[in-house]
């Protein structure tokens, strides 16, 4: 049963490795852009946290290599990995006179590296515990290395693919805080150092904080009014002076006049122009909605428009607080290719 546990967790803290590292992204992306300096601060604090975990666990379970000790380390990772949504706008604010390299690489080691390192610190010491006898140390070692990859492997297209979309940044990384809690708590009951019944309360209780959070695609209050996580990136819809925004990962994609639905940004008045090559309204193929702006624009003229969107969560916004009424033209939820090919003579494409 012990040996069982060991790899349970092993597997467990491998998923979290990946898991945590993939919401960074989501995390920070909205504040600091899904760019190259973003991924390498997150590769660098991942790689640098698992090097001294692995360092410091070995160390550890030669000295103190009990269940025990094993199981707080897992626990430890879960509390500081529930705390980061706490943890984030304090340190965001703290951060922003750095600069955008400085603060990025600041942000990420304070909130993902305690977490990773003692994440880094639960293989190794599973060696300790599992190792029999020195002739088979070396097979004991690979398995549990491969079952940890392997279960990161299966954590990085579950959260990207799936978990993410669906259940939220926020709640997935509590949800992940307190897989890694119950398995402690599941550790040190073994450890009999506890009642069985403290784990078993938590397991409950857990499941009601997290269903009590508030779930991304919830409405906020105040100019945010509302965040959505999509397959592509976080989107915020944010109310400023008189003008409506549309972000994308931090990043703005739409802005209209809340008066008038107009848009109020530079690149829309320039992608205007093209209608005026022609001496009449026609048809025409529009390839990415945003807030729908474009859109209005040509169909205002007497243009017929197809629309071609990527993100179904984009075309949710823009009908709800971009003031699109299905009026203006076709909107196409696809990824593009096989309207491509079905409309390619129609619009010379």
């Amino acid at each position: 049963m012990k040996n069982i546990f060991l790899y349970t967790s092993v597997a467990i803290c491998g998923a979290a490795v990946l898991a945590i590292e993939i919401l960074g992204t989501r995390i920070l992306g909205p504040f600091y852009g899904v760019n190259l300096f973003l991924w390498s601060a997150l590769i660098t604090v991942t790689l640098a946290a698992l090097s001294l975990g692995y360092l410091l666990g070995g160390r550890l379970a030669d000295k103190k290599g009990t269940l025990l000790n094993f199981s707080f380390i897992i626990g430890g990772a879960g509390l500081w990995t529930m705390l980061i949504p706490w943890l984030k706008n304090p340190f965001l604010t703290m951060t922003e006179p750095l600069g955008l390299r400085a603060a990025v690489l600041a942000v990420a080691f304070v909130l993902f590296f305690p977490p990773l390192t003692l994440l880094g610190m639960v293989s190794p010491y599973a060696v300790k515990l599992r190792a029999e006898n020195m002739e088979r140390i070396g097979r004991t070692a690979g398995n549990l290395y491969a079952i940890s990859t392997l279960a990161s492997v299966f954590s990085a297209l579950l959260t990207g693919f799936y978990l993410i979309p669906n259940i939220g940044v926020t709640r997935l990384t509590l949800a992940t805080g307190v897989i890694l809690i119950l398995t402690s708590a599941y550790g040190v009951y073994r450890h009999k150092k506890i009642p069985g019944g403290a784990a078993f309360i938590f397991s409950i209780i857990a499941p009601i904080l997290l269903w009590n959070v508030s779930a991304e695609t919830a409405a906020v209050s105040g100019n945010l009014l509302t965040i959505r996580q999509s397959r592509y990136g976080e989107i915020r819809v944010v109310d400023y002076e008189d003008g409506r925004y549309l972000l994308i990962d931090g990043g703005i994609h739409s802005a209209a006049d809340t008066a008038t639905w107009n848009s109020i940004t530079h690149y829309a008045a320039v992608m205007d122009l093209p209608k005026y090559f022609f001496g009449h309204p026609g048809d025409a193929l529009l390839i990415g909605l945003g807030g729908g702006s474009l859109l209005k624009q040509y169909a205002s003229d007497g243009w017929k428009v197809d629309a071609v969107e990527i993100d179904p969560a984009v075309i949710e916004i823009a009908y709800e607080y971009f003031g699109i009424s299905g009026k203006e033209g076709n909107i196409f939820e696809t990824d593009g290719r096989q309207f491509l090919n079905t409309s390619a003579k129609k619009y010379d494409v």
